[in-house]
């Protein structure tokens, strides 16, 4: 009775081994094959079953006569390629300021080249921003522009920007403000291709002092002179996971009692603001905060029955580092008024 390749191999390779060490051929193989197992082979499948066994022995041949040369010049690479992988895995951003307070204004979903976008209340904020006797930097969670992608982008038909235009759009928002930090939302992402990143090089156009595709970890010091000033710790992300029914910031305040380090924590993506202060163990104070973004008009959330939120769009977080307490960090969701206060404590 015949029996196929694969029978061969998964329970009778040690005699097919045999036959390959002894210099047992096809045609002698099957009779010899025969006469051990009661099994007569096709000539096809004789010779398939040895060719296979002969390639795996010839590679664990290779595996077990390695060329030292060549394996220490591998480990080395291989150890290059950990470093970097593992630096740029626990990469931060540290910035370094004087001690005196500023602002940082927290941009939500931007959404430029949707129609639904509140793009006239965007400038009226950005213009308020630029006119501050005092230093605000911008920043922002993600979602630039829409990108629509694969079946997503039959909505460019209801649009009535383009998408080379949102792109243009994008370039000039990014040249108007003094950037902190910008992470890449998953619309963002949508635009990038292997080895290249739209919105990555965008940002180093602009200066952005610091830019992630999912993750910023910012960390802020300050000049000492005479006093010693506490540094601040940012992250923000595109969305922090975890819903909660009872409160929008459950994510982002996770990950504040998780983190163990930061004092502020801020994402966007899910169209809804909150904000959560909370004194965590050992005096620690954390900010969560959810940024609603400029989205005013969406029809994803009208056909999913998500309300519409008319606030929360953006906020500015004041830092006075000579501050202790609940005082050092302060965040506004009326802008006007914390640029009003900030310029005041100046």
């Amino acid at each position: 009775m015949s029996i196929s390749t694969k029978e061969v191999l998964q329970n009778h390779k040690k005699i097919i081994i045999d036959f390959i060490k002894n210099k047992i051929g096809r045609v002698k193989g099957i009779d010899e094959f025969e006469k051990r197992t009661g099994h007569r082979l096709s000539r096809n499948v004789m010779s398939t079953s040895l060719r296979s066994v002969r390639l795996e022995l010839e590679a664990i041949q290779k595996l077990d006569d390695p060329d030292l040369d060549d394996i220490q010049e591998l480990i080395q690479w291989k150890k290059k390629v950990q470093k970097k992988k593992f630096n740029r895995h626990n990469k931060k951003d540290v910035v370094v300021f004087e001690p005196e307070p500023f602002g940082i204004w927290v941009i939500g979903d931007p959404h430029l080249d949707n129609d639904g976008c509140n793009f006239e209340l965007l400038l009226q904020q950005m213009k308020m921003v630029q006119s501050s006797k005092t230093r605000i930097f911008a920043s922002c969670v993600g979602d630039l522009s829409d990108n629509w992608i694969g079946r997503l982008g039959v909505l460019y038909s209801n649009t009535s920007i383009t998408a080379e235009d949102g792109w243009r759009l994008s370039k000039w928002f990014l040249s108007q403000l003094s950037w902190l930090f910008f992470v890449g939302g998953n619309h963002d992402a949508w635009a990038s291709r292997a080895g290249i990143n739209p919105l990555g090089w965008l940002c180093s156009l602009t200066n952005v002092a610091a830019y992630g595709e999912d993750e910023v970890r910012l960390e802020i010091h300050f000049n000492e002179k005479e006093e010693k000033y506490d540094k601040i710790i940012i992250q923000a992300r595109h969305d922090h996971k975890g819903r909660s029914w009872f409160h929008s910031s459950h994510g982002p305040n996770k990950e504040s009692m998780l983190d163990g380090e930061g004092h502020i924590f801020v994402s966007g993506h899910i169209h809804t603001w909150a904000y959560l202060q909370t004194e965590q163990r050992h005096g620690r104070l954390t900010h969560a905060i959810r940024v609603k973004g400029y989205k005013q008009i969406d029809s994803y959330a009208k056909k999913n029955q998500f309300y519409t939120q008319l606030h929360g769009e953006s906020c500015l977080i004041v830092i006075d580092p000579k501050k202790k307490g609940p005082q050092r960090i302060l965040v506004f969701w009326d802008l006007e008024s914390g640029i009003r206060y900030l310029n005041s404590i100046n």
